[in-house]
């Protein structure tokens, strides 16, 4: 559905909701951000974030990955592969809503690398800062 394919650069991104990935592609075109990949990955029924992280730390054109998660999924996979990219490859995390074990969440983060951002501008600030 989107106007148009994103640009080339250095951020991998993934994305869980189609709504908010095309919101973030065209925000993208207006601040000039490109991507490595760009995946929209719905109910994650086949794939999950750890596959997906440990595909973007062997790609050698993302230099950050940018994750918007609606939900952890497989939490041990996630932060299996979490831990073992982040200390080369930043990984910054746009989690929709802190209800609910919030707390919990942001704590895993930490001791896996992964930094959470607030909001979409602060998300790719932090990626386009970390990926130089």
């Amino acid at each position: 559905f989107a106007s148009a394919g994103a640009k080339p650069g250095p951020v991998g991104f993934i994305g869980q909701s189609a709504g908010l990935c095309m919101e973030i592609l065209n925000w993208s075109f207006k601040v000039k951000v490109g991507f490595s990949a760009f995946v929209s990955m719905g109910p994650m029924l086949d794939i999950g974030w750890g596959d997906l992280i440990h595909h973007l730390g062997d790609d050698p054109h993302t230099k950050s990955i940018v994750l918007c998660m609606e939900s952890v999924g497989d939490a041990r996979s996630f932060l299996s592969a979490a831990r073992e990219v982040a200390p080369s490859k930043p990984i910054i995390v746009l989690k929709a809503g802190r209800m609910g074990g919030g707390d919990v969440l942001d704590a895993a983060f930490r001791r896996c690398g992964v930094l959470r951002a607030d909001d979409i501008a602060g998300l790719f600030r932090m990626a386009k800062a970390l990926g130089k």
